[in-house]
């Protein structure tokens, strides 16, 4: 479909400008974000905020920002999976922090999720498109997963061990690992069951991994259109808003008939 030519530069990895308004009504670019995730392309596609007054230190965060990578690659290299960038500002921080990279099916070649999603008002309901496949995945913050993080060195094969019991031993998307270059797609570079992760990929070579658990979106159910009786090809979740509570959502299907 022609709809997407416009992200097929997969030469292009993307970034996003942020920018805070003064007392002076100028506009202030306070921040640029680009990922470190190697398969990740169109990054930037899209994005949506999310302001959270009853985040603490402890559980959730003040501000968090959600950023579209609907041509990034899956597992096996399949194209146009598509990814969701996560990323949080504590309370009484300025700094964005990277956080969770939300993905859907990784082997849907041509889902192009990320294509499209909404945040309710404080950011603890998400609704991510994926218009390629005709789907709309619905996840909820899991604001008390406890935050903790590690270092681990590994040098050689594709098995590591968390160096904290995870609290959600079988989602992969409830760790953030990177290294000084690089960020790990969770199911694409690597999979957790209990404390034991296996990559994809066997180290060559001595790598500290940073591990790190905090609050994330959990998976709760996916909406395809043929459940709504929008027949398939309808590009059922190109388009997406909802309500201030998060409790009404709107998807469009700009190819329905």
């Amino acid at each position: 479909s022609n709809m997407y030519a416009n992200l097929s530069v997969s030469t292009n990895t993307g970034l996003i400008d942020l920018f805070d308004k003064n007392t002076a009504g100028e506009w202030i670019n306070t921040a640029k974000i680009v990922p470190n995730g190697a398969n990740t392309f169109s990054f930037g596609h899209h994005l949506d905020t999310a302001v959270d007054p009853l985040a603490t230190s402890i559980n959730g965060y003040a501000k968090t920002i959600a950023v579209g990578a609907p041509n990034s690659t899956g597992s096996g290299s399949t194209a146009n999976v598509g990814l969701l960038y996560i990323y949080n500002q504590a309370v009484g921080s300025t700094t964005w922090e990277q956080g969770q990279i939300v993905v859907g099916n990784v082997a849907a070649s041509g889902d192009h999720f990320g294509f499209s999603f909404a945040f309710d008002e404080f950011g603890h309901w998400l609704y991510v498109g994926a218009p390629g496949n005709d789907h709309v995945y619905v996840y909820g913050l899991d604001r008390y997963i406890p935050k903790n993080s590690a270092n681990v060195t590994v040098s050689s094969g594709t098995a590591v061990t968390v160096p904290f019991e995870p609290d959600a031993t079988d989602d992969a998307s409830s760790l953030l690992i990177t290294t000084a270059t690089k960020t790990y797609i969770p199911n694409i570079d690597y999979t957790l069951s209990g404390n034991a992760l296996t990559f994809t990929t066997a180290f060559s070579s001595s790598t500290t991994l940073a591990i790190k658990q905090q609050p994330y979106f959990k998976l709760l159910t996916t909406i395809n259109s043929t459940d709504v009786g929008c027949p398939a090809g309808s590009e059922f979740g190109y388009a997406i808003d909802a309500s201030l509570d998060g409790a009404q959502l709107g998807v469009g299907a700009p190819n329905a008939t």
